[in-house]
């Protein structure tokens, strides 16, 4: 403002004036000088922005460990005072059933006992499941993603893996994945799509492929789908929509804790009337190649 200003009191007294090669030159370096702080401002402003948005991942993540260690320890306890008695239950409602299994009219006594130890054997499956065989450290084994779809059908029911229709994607036959928690993890999600899609007769898709990176292994049905505030909270630990008797709340928990626990995530995409479909990632640099 002041160079022009000068020049215009110049013009005024009727000298022509020219800005010099001098001040053309602080001109151009003004110039630069407002460009490059514009630039180095914005990209520490794009910066500053990231870093708060990857603080705010790394919360969302501790608070997630958190709930999981605080999971474990009560798990653990769970499982170490019910053990015992539940072991001790277990053998003596088998020798009741084994003493009076030839008596005569003792059939509804024998049906209760059978009811006792298929109870007593579901109450240790959960237990084992709390108790952190679902941990990282204990996979002692791999599994090519090619050999997933028949040990995944293996271990469903046969009313279920009739529905169950599994897709191979391209190029992804040379990774490996732990064997024992992908099943699981697979598993789960599959009885949570035939759950809510026990009206359907239609089938449930698994599909194993690759994106940005990650071996994806998505899970889909044609359910009745979860409203917005539903879905918000599926995957919490004992957060669940099904009946009393009929889940824990802890299958989707414990499969994003195994995908987060890789690096990976779950992501659960669903519209009412429109079905779900749960999608696990696992970055390929921890698919270990087979």
């Amino acid at each position: 403002s002041l160079f022009l200003w000068s020049g215009i009191q110049h013009a005024g007294h009727g000298q022509h004036h020219q800005l010099s090669g001098h001040l053309q030159g602080m001109w151009v370096a003004f110039a630069l000088a407002a460009a490059l702080i514009s630039y180095y401002v914005s990209r520490i402003a794009t910066t500053i922005s990231h870093q708060r948005e990857e603080l705010a991942s790394l919360r969302e993540r501790a608070e997630r460990s958190r709930r999981t260690t605080s999971l474990t320890t009560l798990a653990a306890g769970a499982a170490h005072e019910l053990s015992t008695p539940l072991a001790t239950i277990a053998v003596a409602a088998d020798e009741a059933r084994r003493a009076i299994s030839s008596s005569v009219n003792l059939d509804n006594v024998t049906e209760d006992l059978h009811l006792i130890l298929d109870e007593v054997e579901r109450c240790h499956d959960i237990l084992r499941k709390l108790s952190g065989s679902w941990e990282l450290g204990l996979a002692n084994a791999n599994i090519a993603t090619s050999d997933i779809p028949e040990a995944l059908l293996r271990r469903l029911d046969p009313s279920i893996s009739s529905r169950v229709h599994i897709e191979l994607g391209n190029n992804i036959d040379h990774f490996s994945v732990p064997r024992e928690h992908t099943l699981r993890s697979l598993g789960a999600l599959v009885s949570n799509a035939v759950d809510a899609s026990a009206s359907s007769d239609k089938r449930i898709i698994v599909h194993i492929g690759k994106q940005d990176e990650c071996l994806v292994l998505s899970v889909e049905d044609c359910g009745t789908g979860m409203p917005t505030d539903i879905l918000e909270h599926a995957g919490d630990p004992f957060f669940t929509t099904k009946e009393p008797g009929r889940g824990m709340g802890l299958g989707l928990f414990l499969v994003r804790a195994f995908a987060e626990s890789l690096g990976g995530k779950l992501e659960l995409e669903s519209q009412p009337q429109h079905g779900t479909r749960a999608s696990l990632y696992i970055p390929l640099s921890m698919a270990e190649t087979a």
